[in-house]
Protein backbone atom coordinates (compact mmCIF):
# COMPACT_ATOMS: atom_id res chain seq x y z
CA UNK A 1 0.00 0.00 0.00
CA UNK A 2 1.59 3.57 -1.05
CA UNK A 3 1.54 6.20 1.64
CA UNK A 4 1.47 9.91 0.46
CA UNK A 5 3.83 11.67 2.86
CA UNK A 6 3.37 15.86 3.13
CA UNK A 7 6.80 17.32 3.43
CA UNK A 8 6.84 20.74 5.52
CA UNK A 9 9.73 23.15 4.57
CA UNK A 10 11.13 26.51 5.53
CA UNK A 11 12.52 28.87 3.18
CA UNK A 12 15.94 30.70 5.15
CA UNK A 13 17.78 33.49 3.89
CA UNK A 14 21.87 31.99 3.93
CA UNK A 15 22.72 36.11 4.91
CA UNK A 16 23.79 37.68 8.43
CA UNK A 17 20.67 39.61 8.39
CA UNK A 18 18.86 35.94 8.87
CA UNK A 19 19.87 35.22 12.43
CA UNK A 20 18.15 36.82 15.94
CA UNK A 21 20.30 39.81 17.33
CA UNK A 22 21.90 39.13 20.80
CA UNK A 23 19.36 41.36 23.25
CA UNK A 24 20.99 42.06 26.29
CA UNK A 25 23.64 40.20 28.41
CA UNK A 26 23.98 38.10 30.46
CA UNK A 27 23.54 38.11 34.34
CA UNK A 28 26.10 37.10 36.76
CA UNK A 29 22.97 35.69 38.57
CA UNK A 30 22.35 33.69 35.93
CA UNK A 31 25.57 32.26 35.63
CA UNK A 32 26.19 31.57 38.85
CA UNK A 33 22.82 29.32 38.91
CA UNK A 34 23.96 27.49 35.09
CA UNK A 35 27.07 26.61 37.03
CA UNK A 36 25.44 25.11 40.39
CA UNK A 37 23.22 23.39 37.43
CA UNK A 38 26.19 22.14 35.65
CA UNK A 39 27.75 20.75 38.81
CA UNK A 40 24.81 19.57 40.27
CA UNK A 41 24.95 17.66 36.63
CA UNK A 42 28.23 16.35 36.54
CA UNK A 43 27.54 15.17 40.53
CA UNK A 44 25.39 12.73 39.33
CA UNK A 45 27.00 11.14 36.63
CA UNK A 46 30.01 10.64 39.22
CA UNK A 47 27.22 8.74 41.33
CA UNK A 48 26.08 6.96 38.37
CA UNK A 49 30.00 5.89 37.19
CA UNK A 50 29.90 4.08 41.29
CA UNK A 51 27.57 2.14 40.84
Amino acid sequence: MLQRLDVFSVDAQDDASAEAPLTGELSANLLDRAMVGWKRFLSTLKEAADE
